[in-house]
């Protein structure tokens, strides 16, 4: 039995990270007509997921560090214009950590580390809502410390915990999916956009509806 508990896991992380890989790829694809490649989303993704496995934690200063060399590596990979700027920063000694700050007042509130997250959530998945918090603040301060921008992080990787720790036999109710990440919100601006989803959920909304919102 645990050695097929352990099978189903593995094949749990596998799906999770080749998911977001490809759906990192395919959003990319339609909007600009190309074929699938991964975007600068993915490229940070695996940089986390070479940081756990060296050391079995994540820590900040060498995410940093692996986040430039990588990047320098494939600076063609689609990166928005902060991250970049933050690398250069890096390179010229000043940092590593906060540089966002530098940037945007109050630091970064973008995707950057939600898309990236996954396996800190896969890494993690047992320990307590606390500790996860933790862990994806580490993920985020290389380049994302303002609250929005940790906080949209931290559900997203609440949503993969609750998606990986639910029995394959089992599927997860939308409503109470939804409840659970609520539970663990501060901002108004994320209760509000959960909220909607919830709303959304009520009826058939057009793909144009649920876009907009």
């Amino acid at each position: 039995m645990a050695l097929v508990n352990r099978k189903i896991e593995r094949l749990k992380f596998i799906g999770s990270l080749l998911c977001a890989a490809f759906g990192d790829a395919y959003g990319e694809a339609r909007g600009h007509g190309a074929y699938l490649r991964y975007t600068d989303d993915t490229a940070m993704m695996i940089g986390v997921i070479e940081v756990l496995l060296a050391d079995e934690e994540i820590d900040p200063v060498k995410l940093a560090y692996r986040f430039v060399d990588n990047y320098e590596k494939e600076p063609w990979r689609g990166y928005g214009p902060g991250p970049p700027r933050i690398f250069r920063l890096v390179k010229q000694g000043k940092g590593p950590l906060g540089l966002d700050r530098l940037l945007y007042s109050g630091g970064s509130f973008g995707n950057g580390c939600a898309m990236r997250v996954a396996p800190v959530a896969l890494f993690y998945h047992q320990v307590e809502a606390s500790e996860l918090k933790r862990r994806v603040a580490s993920c985020c301060s290389p380049t994302h410390n303002h609250p929005l921008g940790i906080e949209g992080a931290y559900i997203q990787a609440k949503a993969v915990v609750l998606a990986f720790n639910t029995p394959v036999e089992q599927r997860n109710d939308p409503y109470e999916f939804v409840e659970n990440l609520l539970n663990e919100v501060e901002s108004i601006e994320f209760r509000h956009k959960l909220r909607s989803i919830i709303k959304l959920l009520d009826r058939n909304p057009s793909h144009r509806e649920v876009v907009k919102t």
